[in-house]
């Protein structure tokens, strides 16, 4: 696989990809023509609702779908090479770890409870970097300090459960960077962090960004971490793209309705409860979604045409692309 990728250059390609997934109830069609890059030293962030399809996305990058998942179209290119068409064996050996790597919403969930921190993180510098006893423990030692951890020797003894959540997450980036990846995707790490140690984490990933060139795609439902943490924000409603644009284009000059109303449904420190914005109705049932744009049944703009034709994902200005009909009408 061409490792001669550099800052700026395109490393992950997902293009029109669809998926579905066979249930008692029907077939639910999760992904419906998704397009996401993420370049070499970006934070690509993804946003929407729950049900939106943005965990979907990641796990089919990686090959981590349930068996009654069928992809219906599309590639996910990492360095030109289409992962669609690896085998699982291929994707545990060249890919996932080494190249990239996934730390979760729950990190408890992802960490083995009878093995020490120490213990886990070695595991992957065995793997991907050194076979030495000695040497992989320093360098175990030398992640733990990179992510801001306190006293590393003593985290190395501890086990998950002696940790906070928030020292867990960091166990979780420490073990990614022992496996030397150039992806991270992150699935909502911060959703069960309170906000001081949210804020301590993001500002980890941005330092790793800097230092390593290390390309992310952050997956959340938080407009205020998108703000904070992405270069490039994609929105996702109903398995589809709703806009695509750098993060400060977006928040100044949103042109989707369904991205405008993310934008206002962030409550803010001198509002009210009266004046706190929802968007109306509910997330749309994928198995039978709404025909035209999956979101003019909650659109204030939708008129026949948005029910009857899906809008295609347009370049408005210079990589801002918005799939809306009526986009030019928005504020």
């Amino acid at each position: 696989m061409s490792s001669d990728i550099h800052v700026g250059d395109p490393l992950l390609v997902i293009e029109d990809l669809k998926l579905e997934f066979k249930t008692e109830e029907g077939t639910v069609k999760a992904l419906d023509g998704i397009n996401i890059t993420v370049k070499k030293g970006e934070i690509h962030g993804v946003i929407g609702e729950t049900g939106c399809g943005k965990s979907v996305t990641s796990l089919t990058t990686l090959g981590l779908l349930d068996n009654n998942a069928r992809i219906r179209g599309g590639e996910v290119l990492y360095k030109g090479v289409n992962l669609l068409k690896m085998n699982d064996e291929d994707l545990r050996q060249k890919i996932r770890g080494n190249e990239i790597s996934m730390i979760f919403q729950n990190p408890s969930t992802s960490l083995n409870p009878v093995y020490t921190a120490g213990e886990q993180i070695k595991e992957s510098v065995v793997i991907y970097q050194s076979d030495d006893k000695k040497e992989a423990q320093k360098l175990v030692l030398d992640e733990l300090d990179r992510v801001k951890l306190p006293d590393p020797e003593d985290v190395y003894d501890k086990y998950p459960h002696e940790l906070s959540g928030g020292m867990q997450q960091r166990v979780m980036i420490a073990m990614m960077l022992a496996c030397n990846s150039n992806l991270l995707i992150a699935d909502e790490p911060t959703t069960a962090l309170d906000v001081s140690i949210q804020a301590q984490f993001l500002k980890i990933l941005r330092g790793l960004k800097e230092s390593r060139d290390l390309s992310i795609l952050y997956i959340t439902h938080d407009m205020a971490v998108i703000s904070e943490i992405c270069d490039v924000v994609t929105v996702m409603y109903g398995g589809q793209i709703a806009e695509k644009a750098d993060v400060h284009e977006l928040f100044k000059n949103p042109k989707h309705p369904y991205t405008i109303g993310l934008i206002h449904s962030v409550p803010g420190v001198m509002e009210s409860i009266e004046e706190f914005e929802t968007i109306p109705g509910t997330v749309p049932r994928l198995i039978n979604p709404p025909s035209g744009c999956r979101f003019h049944p909650r659109c204030e703009y939708a008129r026949e045409i948005c029910k009857e034709k899906k809008p295609e994902l347009e370049e408005i200005e210079k990589d801002h692309f918005v799939a809306c009909h009526f986009w030019e009408e928005v504020e």
